[in-house]
Parts: C-alpha cells; structure tokens; sequence
C-alpha cells in the first residue's frame, strides 16, 4: 500500500512499515507496509534528541497501534511477531507521491496485545526505540582501544555493539586522543564519554545513521518569528539562568582541567597524563568528564569555556509548532529538519523590541493526533 492521507485538509501523508523477517541490525531491510493498518485516531509519534546538550544520552522512541481485528499481528498464529524488528516511519508533502522525508528508522521494542471494548475489537499497542538502546544493551566487561581519534574510537564501540558501518557517521575530533580502555560500563556511557571529551553532540538520525557532530558549525538553517506569517511558532518556554549557565567540565585524569561557568569564564589547568578509565558524571548543574587525555589539554578547555554561556544570556528550550498554521512553509520545514541543524527564534514581548536567538537542535518530537499535529524542538543554550 501507498502512504496514507493522515491529515486530508493539508495534504499531508504518511506510511509505516516493518521489516517482520530480518535481524534488528540488517543493512538491507525488507519492509512490509503496515500503513492501512495503522489506527491514526489513536496518534502516532517519534522522538530523538536528549533533554540537554551536553547531557545523557537517551534513545530515541516511537509509538502507533495497529488493528488487530483480522488476527494479522497475533503472535499465537504469527512467528514473527517478536521484538527487535526494524522500523521505519516516511512522510510525503505535499502529495503521496512527493519526496519521501524518512522521520525515523529504529527498532520494535513490544508488540502490546490489547482488547478493548469488552473484547469486541482488537489491536496491537507498538512501541520501538534507535540504535542507542543497543549500545545501552551491550555492557562492557573489558574493551581496550588503539585508536588516536575520535573517529577511530567511536567505530570500535559501535563495532563492539555490533552496530553495522553502515550505521555510523562520524565527523573527526576536535584533538587527537591517546590510548585508554572501558571497564564495567556499557557502550553507550562510553561514546557519550568519548563525544563529551571532544566537545561533541551524538546521536542517530532520521534514517537511522549514528552521527556525531559540532554543534556550533553549522549554519542557521530557519528562522521562526512569532508576529511572521510564513514561520510562526505557537509556543516558546524558556528564559534566563539556569543549569545550562553554570555548566563545569572537569577532565580528570592524574591532574584535572576545570571550566567555571558564570560571568567570567575562568580557565584553570592542570597538568594531564595517564590513561584513565572514562566515565562521565551529570548533575542538575555540574557536567563532569573523566575522559581521554588529549594532546591539547589546554585548547579543550578553551573550547569548552566557548560553549559555556553567561548567566545573562537567554536560553530558548523549547520550542512548539504548529505545521498546520502556514503548511506550505512549515510542513517541507518540520520534516526536513535533523538534530544539530541551527535555528534562529526571534521573540517580541509586549512591551516591544525583539529579542533574537541562534541555537541548534538538540531534540525533535512529533505527535499527530485527532487531526493536530505538533512539533518540539529542544534547543540548546547558544
């Protein structure tokens, strides 16, 4: 079956499908579309991203039912019916035979067998996640790496995670690392502490692909404005001062380096050398990186004190849209967006002037639900 019109009076399609056969790690997928089954009034929706920038890392999830009325997806009578099934959800605009925009590739967590109305219908609750959980799954008992760069790293845990290359898409650190091992820990802590030693942002794309990347590189792909009619936003939380401003980073290995946020951010280094085991520690204000030493100690912290924003400065978090109020301009814009693109908001309070905002995306959730549809994005302080 072709994609579904989910949302008739805007033109906007949608079509889920399943790969009921393959291992959850295949590079070739063969999908079943499962779209005419999909009970929509009951919403369907996708998230990735993470709740802060520099925080932990959290899998990506997705959710939809499907009607079970004719017994297709019973697992009494269906072998394939397990979990760990890929997934994949593709949205069309503005018809069904329009570019395919791919919102998320990830695997079936639990098919939730149900029976409502006292059991006269039937249906099947499904709940998925991204690669991240696999790498959360694999706990490491002892893995050493050779690898100088980030790069090289990064492979070797998704490897050992059995993620295919296919999968990964790394960009190159921001310093050359030196040797160190993992031990008791899980792949996933040990590439977010690997990523936080370089100064960067992890994650796993619409289609599926592990990405690590600069957040403050890339270009302002869009800007939203609150009084414009071509890319409104429906609702802006956030101000000034919080966690994200008084962030400390602290490499600890035989000696630390310390980033202090606040009005002066204030450098103090330390002499670094050793090979320690790396571990990252989050609290509601203090991001802690025991990670690889590197070979410029002192220009990580420089790089870090750049990221780290003044109490004064204003942080966007959130940011809610309404596609459906300008769907020729927001609809393209929603479903081409990734995590990492930068964004600039412009905000006018009532006592006027305007306040503008450049930020990059740190996570992106969709709901669609009783003919509504709305986007958030979370942003990052700067």
């Amino acid at each position: 079956m072709a994609s579904q019109l989910i949302l008739p009076l805007f033109s906007v399609y949608i079509k889920i499908e399943v790969d009921f056969t393959s291992n959850w790690n295949t590079t070739t997928p063969s999908y079943t579309d499962v779209t005419a089954d999909v009970r929509f009034q009951d919403g369907v929706s996708w998230e990735r991203g993470r709740d802060a920038a520099w925080d932990n890392m959290a899998p990506g999830s997705f959710s939809f039912t499907l009607s079970n009325r004719a017994g297709t997806y019973e697992p009494a009578t269906n072998s394939d019916m397990v979990g760990s099934r890929l997934c994949r959800i593709t949205c069309y605009y503005p018809n069904s035979g329009s570019t395919a925009y791919i919102q998320m590739v990830g695997v079936i967590d639990q098919f939730d067998i149900a029976y409502p109305v006292k059991g006269k219908d039937q249906v099947v609750a499904v709940t998925g996640v991204d690669w991240l959980t696999s790498l959360w799954l694999s706990k490491v008992v002892t893995f050493s790496t050779l690898g100088t760069s980030s790069i090289s790293t990064y492979q070797a845990i998704c490897n050992a995670a059995l993620i295919p290359s296919t999968y990964q898409s790394f960009a190159a650190g921001i310093y050359t690392m030196k040797p160190a091992a993992f031990v008791a820990t899980d792949c996933l802590s040990a590439l977010a502490s690997v990523a936080n030693s370089q100064r960067q942002f992890v994650y796993v794309s619409k289609t599926g692909v592990i990405t690590s990347t600069d957040l403050t590189s890339a270009a302002v792909s869009q800007t939203y404005d609150d009084s414009s009619s071509t890319y409104p936003f429906s609702d802006l939380k956030g101000g000034v001062g919080g966690a994200g401003t008084y962030t400390i980073v602290e490499l600890a290995q035989s000696g630390s380096i310390q980033v202090q946020g606040g009005t002066n951010n204030t450098a103090v280094t330390a002499n670094i050398s050793g090979s320690p085991l790396p571990k990252t520690k989050f609290g509601p204000q203090v991001l802690q990186i025991n990670a690889y030493p590197v070979t410029n100690p002192t220009g990580l912290v420089a790089s870090w004190a750049a990221a780290v924003p003044s109490p004064a400065t204003y942080w966007w978090r959130e940011l809610e849209i309404k596609p459906l109020r300008a769907p020729a301009t927001l609809v393209p814009a929603v479903l081409a967006s990734e995590l990492g693109d930068r964004i600039t908001v412009v905000r006018h309070p009532l006592q006027g002037g305007t306040i503008t905002k450049s930020a990059s995306i740190r996570s992106i959730k969709h709901e669609i639900k009783g003919g509504d549809w709305t986007v958030t994005y979370g942003l990052t302080d700067r």
